[in-house]
């Protein structure tokens, strides 16, 4: 492990480094707006092409959606050790979450009229959960299950797949303890871009 001290003379330009806040090269922007504008423009068949370019896999509309036997099988072929332990990870997290769930309430001003706050759920949220070099499925738990706790009727994932387009098993089990309704197995900007503006 690297040792930072700040007596280093070093130390701010170390530290700066470091820093995840700063801001993308101007040419970075572009390009990923690039890919935004193509998806918001071309749709599905701009996102199936980045799903190419940049995710090396083939996939069509129909192929890039997970489907229910796809998430049943994939629990199927999980360790019962696996599957308890997202169990009670989604359950703890979900336990928690309702506990910050804002209660809906009403009284009379004193002017005689009814106030009060009513607190809903979006009907539909759209959740990207990255892949990359490994699964991560606790930010399946830890973002999903929230969207679940708060009573989100739709709620829409992606996640990219490998090249041979499967999203790891343990992945689709977390996605299903949390409620997830409809899954891509796309990632990148691209997918952000989808999740944002649609793809029809």
């Amino acid at each position: 492990m690297k040792i930072l001290s700040h007596t280093s003379p070093s130390f701010d330009a170390q530290l700066r480094r470091l820093d995840r806040r700063h801001v993308p090269s101007t040419e970075l922007q572009e390009y990923v707006a690039g890919i935004i504008a193509e998806v918001r423009d071309g749709g599905d068949k701009a996102l199936l092409a980045c799903a190419e370019k940049f995710d090396g896999v083939k996939l069509t509309a129909k192929s890039m959606v997970v489907g229910q036997e796809e998430m049943e099988n994939a629990s199927a072929a999980l360790p019962a050790r696996v599957r308890r332990v997202l169990g009670l990870s989604h359950k703890n997290v979900l336990a928690f979450a309702k506990q910050g769930l804002r209660k809906n309430w009403t009284r009379r001003n004193a002017q005689g009229a009814d106030v009060g706050e009513v607190y809903q759920p979006f009907r539909r949220v759209g959740i990207y959960v990255p892949g990359g070099t490994a699964p991560l499925v606790s930010t399946v738990i830890m973002t999903v299950t929230l969207a679940q706790a708060a009573g989100v009727p739709e709620i829409v994932v992606c996640t990219p797949c490998g090249k041979d387009g499967k999203v790891n098993e343990a992945m689709l089990h977390a996605l299903k303890l949390a409620g997830a309704t409809e899954i891509y197995r796309v990632g990148g900007a691209h997918a952000v871009a989808a999740l944002a503006f649609g793809t029809k």
